[in-house]
């Protein structure tokens, strides 16, 4: 089943719901009648320079609804990490390692779907004599839950921490993947399934 189809199974709503708060906050919609196109516009003097923001598919969408509202899941059920009076983070670590999980990565080896990201990880930047450089920073091919949910983070990070343009094909592919990932893991613990679906 599609990523997009389990996505919605699980969160349709809150996705169709976050990414219309999200879209208001930032875009403008301009509408000329016969479609709206979202834009952002700079005023300048008297007239007003226009840039189109680029598109974002489906597989993009997903991941970073399904991902915000996994992560929110973690912590709200107590896979949290972090000091008192620091930081609230997820606690993935202590998550790959619960029982429920662990046959995730050999189930998920088999699926076609999730292939790529398993044999073929990807990098994450660094800088490296003061210029932008892609590391590899796990096995190749990967082989246990944790490295796999590692992969699932470093996506996301390099999607939407500006790593990627987002208009190579096999962005898409990895968006399709990690989110997958995310989706298997709900199956096999209802307390962060509940979570997922608003179910407090």
């Amino acid at each position: 089943m599609a990523a997009s189809r389990l996505l919605s199974r699980y969160g349709g709503r809150f996705r169709r719901t976050f990414f219309s708060t999200w879209c208001r906050l930032c875009v403008h919609r301009i509408k000329d009648g016969r479609a709206s196109s979202a834009v952002a516009t700079v005023a300048e003097g008297e007239q007003a320079m226009t840039t189109k923001l680029p598109e974002v598919s489906t597989d993009k969408k997903d991941l970073f609804a399904a991902y915000a509202r996994f992560e929110h899941s973690l912590k709200e059920i107590g896979f949290l990490h972090g000091h008192d009076g620091g930081r609230a983070k997820p606690d993935w670590l202590k998550f790959s390692r619960e029982k429920e999980l662990a046959h995730i990565f050999d189930d998920l080896s088999e699926d076609a779907d999730v292939a790529d990201l398993i044999s073929d990880p990807p990098c994450v930047q660094m800088v490296r004599n003061g210029a932008v450089s892609w590391d590899q920073i796990l096995p190749i091919p990967i082989s246990s839950s944790h490295d796999l949910f590692r992969s699932v983070k470093i996506v996301r990070d390099n999607l939407f921490h500006g790593g990627k343009s987002g208009e190579n094909p096999r962005d898409d592919a990895l968006c399709r993947a990690a989110t997958k990932v995310l989706l298997a893991c709900l199956e096999r613990r209802a307390d962060v399934k509940a979570m997922f679906n608003g179910e407090y």
